[in-house]
């Protein structure tokens, strides 16, 4: 079980890097965008909103996973609450279930999207749309794979053997 936490952590350490390149790749078309729209009366930067727009999508949809597992996601908690341990851990299960259905519809439609669009190119940048559109089956993917280590952990959870990754830690 430990390769489950190596891989957390090489995922941990290396997405939130790339998002931050893309988030400040978006940052500054923005600001280039908002400079020449305000001072110059000419178009020259018409890339700088598809760039922001896909770059931030691409910053979001990299860190969501990670966010999903830490639990830096909004929850409605009122009814969990009322339960039991293992009531919750079981609640939990059917909802990450679910989630990892509706991530495995993403992945393939999100793949289906991106490969359909490899001949169309974008408006004002010079490449695929396929590109713009991975980030749907990557993002599912690695959602999808939160969510399989999650169910992991709820399963040794329920049966009373919770795995922690701070002992895991311990070890490497």
């Amino acid at each position: 079980m430990r390769w489950i936490y190596d891989v957390r952590r090489i995922i941990d350490k290396v997405l939130p890097a790339i998002a931050s390149v893309f988030f400040t790749v978006g940052m500054i078309s923005a600001f280039l965008g908002a400079v020449t729209r305000t001072f110059t009366t000419s178009s020259g930067f018409v890339w700088v909103d598809e760039v922001t727009r896909f770059s931030m999508i691409w910053a979001t949809m990299l860190v969501v996973g990670i966010c999903m597992r830490k639990k830096q996601m909004t929850e409605f908690t009122l009814i969990i609450d009322k339960l039991p341990h293992k009531g919750k851990v079981v609640f939990d299960m059917v909802i990450q279930i679910i989630v990892l259905l509706f991530y495995g519809i993403i992945f393939c439609y999100g793949l289906r999207l991106s490969l359909s669009n490899a001949d169309l190119s974008c408006t004002t940048l010079p490449f695929s749309m396929m590109y713009v559109y991975m980030i749907w089956p990557i993002s599912a993917g690695l959602l999808i794979y939160e969510g399989i280590t999650c169910l992991i952990e709820m399963t040794f959870d329920l049966v009373g053997k919770p795995l922690h990754d701070e002992s895991l830690k311990k070890e490497a």
